[in-house]
């Protein structure tokens, strides 16, 4: 039923997710709701309603932070269209390079914040349309030979 609104024509490489920084996320976020039960804790043993409705209002932050991460890292891939490379990474980073824009990329450790969930990194060099500036963004496709040869490819039918 669904078929008719897909495009299965894209060509989509998921981003490689490294162990460590699950680890480092989770552990942050086990802290965190862990320091705010201890606030809810004494909050409601002193009666205080502020004290209470900090740590609530502090919980719900941050177990909605933790869903936006979450969800970044679930949704993070690179779309191979027709005339652009498209980058998803969560509800709020979407960028479109088009193919006739990217000057190079090559391999990167990089550790700049990125549409990336691993520090095994290509970076991909590319001019700006509007300001007509090099900028570069850094992606992290488990597969990065495949995604290499489909840019390439790409980049070659597009100049």
């Amino acid at each position: 039923m669904f078929a008719n609104f897909r495009n299965d024509t894209n060509i989509v490489f998921y981003s490689k997710i490294d162990a460590w920084l699950v680890v480092v996320i989770a552990l942050a976020s086990v802290l965190t709701i862990g320091t705010c039960g201890t606030l809810c804790m004494e909050a409601q043993n002193s009666s205080s309603s502020e004290s209470m409705l900090f740590a609530i209002l502090f919980l719900s932050f941050e177990i909605a932070l933790f869903l936006l991460i979450a969800d970044a890292f679930i949704r993070c891939r690179y779309i191979f269209k027709e005339d652009y490379l498209y980058m998803q990474s969560g509800i709020f980073i979407r960028i479109k390079i088009p193919y006739k824009n990217i000057k190079s990329f090559c391999e990167s450790n990089n550790v700049l914040s990125a549409p990336a969930c691993s520090i095994d990194r290509i970076k991909i060099v590319y001019e700006n349309e509007k300001t007509k500036k090099e900028y570069f963004t850094l992606v992290s496709p488990r597969d990065k030979q495949g995604f290499s040869e489909t840019l390439s490819i790409f980049i070659g039918q597009n100049k």
